[in-house]
């Protein structure tokens, strides 16, 4: 058999493919398809590969010589949002809506911290939330998948601590007003 190399351009095998022509039966060297189309007529021994465009919702993302393009079959399901776009040379691409990740195929709901925990790192479309415990001196006193740790607040200007900070509450700071029947009257 006979390597015959008509009208190629490139050497790059990933542009070029064998072809047995049938009326010969000579081994042709023919020129792919780029990215976007595909092949409608093998190349002969004095024409070149016969390329035509995919059509709408069809891809082909490598250089080839399928008969036909590709379907874009990826399809945004449940708790997913279309990232990118079918094209003529992409299938379509999902990504997990926000407030979600991806885990095992599937967007799961990110965790939420709860009391006495806050976001360390927010979650992404990749990866869940990360939660960490309120060191001393932090709180948080609700479930959250955004909030971090707040610092307590600091009494001044004469206050008091009613009830010193959790990691669950604030600080609470109050004032000492006057003394009724015995009766201490603090106002916060």
């Amino acid at each position: 058999m006979t390597l015959i190399c008509v009208f190629c351009f490139a050497t790059d095998p990933a542009t070029t493919y064998s072809h047995q022509d049938p009326t010969t039966g000579e081994t042709l060297l023919c020129g792919s398809c780029q990215p976007g189309t595909h092949r409608v007529a093998h190349c002969t021994a004095t024409t070149p590969t016969q390329c035509a465009p995919c059509r709408e919702n069809h891809f082909t993302a490598l250089w080839n010589y399928l008969p036909r393009c590709l379907y874009c079959n990826h399809i945004c399901i449940q708790n997913q949002e279309v990232e990118t776009e079918c094209s003529p040379v992409s299938n379509r691409v999902c990504r997990c809506k926000p407030g979600y990740y991806l885990m095992d195929d599937f967007c799961d709901k990110h965790s939420e911290c709860g009391l006495g925990y806050g976001v360390q790192t927010a979650g992404t479309h990749q990866k869940d939330t990360v939660c960490e415990k309120c060191p001393s001196g932090y709180f948080s006193n609700s479930s959250s998948q955004l909030d971090s740790c707040m610092k307590h607040q600091e009494c001044g200007n004469g206050q008091l601590v009613l009830l010193a900070g959790s990691a669950y509450h604030d600080t609470v700071c109050g004032l000492l007003t006057s003394l009724q029947d015995g009766v201490i009257v603090l106002i916060p």
